[in-house]
């Protein structure tokens, strides 16, 4: 099974072994034994970057769940959005150079 989920925000970058590339989106699949996760970046022209990340299925729960307060302020910042305030003043120390499409989440 594989997912790739793609966006449209500039300026993400990935370190693989030749270089920095553009980053576009994240392909996620089950990793080469099946006991783990793999996740790698989809570069600018759309193919799956020359390097991965494999998290044992085991810790998968609790890496995704590490993710969590990232979400948590996403969510509040994007019901700012719908709220009436301008993106530019939903500014968090967390996220200084805000850009972002709004979405559900």
């Amino acid at each position: 099974m594989s997912i790739e989920r793609t966006w449209e925000r500039d300026g993400l970058t990935y370190f693989g072994r030749n270089g920095t590339g553009i980053c576009r989106g994240l392909y996620i699949a089950t990793g080469i034994d099946d006991d783990s996760v793999t996740l790698a970046p989809i570069n600018s022209k759309g193919d799956i970057a020359r390097c991965r990340i494999d998290v044992p299925k085991t810790d998968l729960v609790a890496a995704v769940a590490s993710l969590d307060p990232m979400l948590q302020e996403a969510r509040a910042i994007l019901q700012q959005v719908r709220d009436g305030v301008a993106p530019e003043e939903c500014w968090t120390p967390a996220n200084p150079s805000l850009e972002f499409k709004v979405t559900e989440l």
